[in-house]
């Protein structure tokens, strides 16, 4: 009735070998596209923060600071010294029937660390170096990489690279005269 012969022919295993090349072919592109992704979207991400400073800094008038900790990943966004010449720098406020007298610095310390933002970028992203006035400062140097936004929209401008395993760059400008951020794909760290 039936022979004893089991398994498969030639013109099936071909066939099984094309299928699984084909649906290869087709996800690849796809698993490639997303590793790339995370760089794309931190380099977004950071240049959007420095567009948020440099809208708070002409919003509130006041100066605003971009601080790069290179070793750690991390962009902290934070407001500088207020400049208001006409501020009461003592205030007095009454507790229980007593007068007590409050320099009011325990006030703006609050209002400061209100206005810090802090991003991390992901692990699969790494900060390879900053360029800031001339000075490039890398993971190896141990000092922070400091931008600052100005009232009038201007900045102490920069260059902001961003690496992957890949050694894929992303390049993040910012003119110091008007302050725009532009990002740049490629490039050398």
């Amino acid at each position: 009735m039936f022979s004893e012969d089991k398994g498969f022919t030639l013109i099936e295993l071909i066939l099984v070998l094309v299928i699984i090349g084909f649906l290869t072919a087709l996800v690849t592109p796809a698993i490639t596209s997303l590793t790339g992704l995370k760089l794309k979207t931190t380099a977004r991400r950071v240049a959007a923060g420095l567009r948020y400073a440099r809208s708070q800094a002409v919003t509130t008038s006041s100066d605003y600071q971009v601080i790069f900790n290179l070793e750690k990943g991390e962009m902290t966004i934070e407001c500088g010294e207020e400049e208001e010449p006409y501020r009461e720098d003592v205030e007095w406020k009454e507790t229980q029937g007593e007068e007590e007298e409050s320099t009011g610095e325990d006030e703006i310390s609050i209002q400061r660390m209100k206005r810090k933002k802090t991003y991390t970028v992901p692990k699969e992203v790494k900060l390879a170096k900053v360029i800031v006035d001339g000075e490039e400062i890398t993971e190896d140097d141990e000092e922070e990489a400091w931008i600052d936004f100005y009232p009038n929209g201007s900045c102490s401008g920069g260059e902001i690279f961003l690496t992957d395993e890949r050694e894929r760059v992303y390049r993040i400008v910012l003119d110091f005269l008007t302050g725009i951020v532009e990002i740049v794909e490629g490039g050398e760290t």
